[in-house]
């Protein structure tokens, strides 16, 4: 995943997940990935950092850490789509022969996603850390049951970020759909600067794309302490001529 953005100056991390136990294919359904560019690299936390335990690739996610003890973990998740075609490719299936071969578990992988998420986002919010959840839920996520749980007010308490900002619902997110499937959660600690989603088309895919900006200071503080991480010019080397002048330069440089 960051092969694919590298080039330019900028620093990035990439945070990748996706299932483990089998090669169903050369295209193999399911997996998600957190991508992070910018100023926020020196809050980046890579060691808490990581992806879901079972290695079915559900969820990644990325935590900042920020001053006083501010810590924000971001998750990507995937819930997938009900398939009881045995032998299927499909992610549904790839997860259920795992649970039923590993765990000896026949619960409907749908129902272990949901309860294994809201599990561990409890766990991560009671040791402190704030909440941003994005989520591909194959489901209504006002009237089903994973943005339920979400917003439950005795459990996780989180807020569906772009209807509260903007006071509305949201409609289809998938271009062939008519519910909104997709969404982005906060828990309430973090602070909406401005979010909106785009129309079918404008995105990367067949999923309506959501732009959501958050206030850094809800995320890491004020002013939090900086890692000064040494720049880097990165050589191209498909160009000979300017390879072999960045070469003379370096050795004249050298002696």
């Amino acid at each position: 995943m960051a092969q694919m953005f590298k080039g330019g100056e900028a620093e990035l991390r990439a945070v990748v997940g996706h299932n483990v136990h089998e090669n169903v294919s050369k295209v193999q359904e399911g997996g998600v990935s957190l991508m992070m560019i910018g100023p926020l690299l020196e809050q980046y936390n890579f060691e808490h950092s990581g992806k879901d335990d079972t290695g079915l690739g559900r969820w990644v996610s990325m935590v900042l850490e920020g001053e006083d003890g501010i810590v924000t973990r971001i998750v990507c998740c995937y819930n997938p789509c009900y398939n009881a075609k045995k032998g299927s490719r499909t992610t549904y299936q790839q997860q259920r022969r795992y649970f039923i071969r590993v765990e000896k578990d026949r619960t409907c992988p749908r129902k272990r996603f949901r309860d294994d998420l809201a599990k561990q986002l409890a766990k991560w919010r009671e040791q402190g850390e704030r909440l941003i959840v994005c989520m591909d839920a194959n489901e209504n996520i006002y009237t089903k049951r994973i943005g339920k749980t979400l917003t439950d007010a005795e459990g996780l308490d989180m807020e569906e970020v772009v209807g509260a900002f903007t006071g509305k619902q949201l409609g289809a997110t998938f271009f062939r759909g008519s519910t909104p499937i997709d969404g982005i959660w906060a828990t309430k600690d973090v602070e909406v600067v401005s979010a909106c989603v785009m129309p079918c088309g404008y995105g990367v895919g067949d999923h309506r794309l959501f732009v959501v900006d958050f206030r850094t200071s809800s995320l890491i503080g004020a002013a939090p302490p900086r890692v000064i991480r040494s720049a880097a010019r990165r050589l191209n080397t498909a160009i000979h001529r300017t390879e072999a002048r960045y070469n003379d330069n370096l050795e004249s440089n050298f002696e």
